[in-house]
């Protein structure tokens, strides 16, 4: 599993108007948890910088945001600070913020055993009382997002590779999506508790991209059902907390 700067810039979404939207959906998830006004928040990823930059300005002059990435490929760069990192050893002391957050991030990172790191660090920088919302595809999606192929990250690594080449979509598969299961292990392992908010999210959804007519009713439907069945969603999203003491 590669973490090379190449095949990060071959995932990320540059698309401004797609990561507003997006990073207005956190932050409203976040508002019905924690008061962002005053916090100290950390996103782990931050591609183009949409997101960080929208939570400076939230934080507001109380607070602070920062950011690390593996390559700096970053379209908005003001409201917070950044720092470049080479693995998932992040540059922080412990219980340094008050918010993390690791968007479509947990995927990239490598195979399980550094996932779990991933979780760790996420962890150590977390104050007590502090929040970490992490998202990202899980491995029994129908179709992967990054190639959008078919049952892609069922497979054995060699078979997807062979998959990928067939299809002529690249030479090798590069993502690492974890099961939910072992994605709840993993934060259970750390010292993390688990709340699912994947149908919460979809309902949010409907409001900042259902538009009108018959697009807002499939959204509708699908935010209906996702909240009922979170795992027929091909995204898991789940906010973390540190276990008491």
């Amino acid at each position: 599993m590669s973490n090379s700067g190449e095949q990060r810039q071959a995932h990320i979404v540059t698309d401004l108007e797609s990561r507003a939207v997006k990073a207005e959906k956190i932050i409203r998830l976040l508002d019905t948890r924690v008061s962002l006004q005053g916090s100290h928040v950390l996103e782990v990823g931050c591609g183009t910088g949409v997101l960080s930059s929208r939570l400076g300005a939230e934080v507001g002059s109380e607070g602070s945001a920062c950011a690390v990435d593996k390559v700096d490929e970053r379209q908005v760069t003001d409201g917070y600070r950044f720092s470049q990192v080479a693995g998932t050893t992040l540059p922080y002391g412990d219980a340094a913020f008050d918010i993390v957050i690791s968007n479509h991030v947990i995927e990239h990172v490598g195979e399980a055993q550094d996932q779990l790191r991933h979780l760790t660090e996420l962890e150590r920088v977390l104050a007590p009382a502090g929040l970490v919302y992490l998202a990202g595809p899980h491995r029994w999606q129908l179709v992967e997002p990054h190639y959008r192929l078919p049952f892609l990250g069922w497979f054995p690594q060699r078979v997807a590779d062979t998959y990928l080449r067939l299809t002529g979509r690249g030479s090798w598969y590069d993502v690492c999506p974890p099961s939910r299961r072992s994605t709840r292990s993993m934060a259970a392992e750390v010292g993390l508790d688990i709340e699912e908010v994947t149908g919460e999210v979809a309902w949010l959804m409907v409001g900042l991209e259902g538009g009108r007519g018959i697009r807002r009713v499939a959204f509708w439907v699908a935010a209906r059902m996702i909240r009922l069945l979170p795992g027929l969603s091909s995204t898991q999203v789940l906010l973390l907390r540190s276990r008491p003491g």
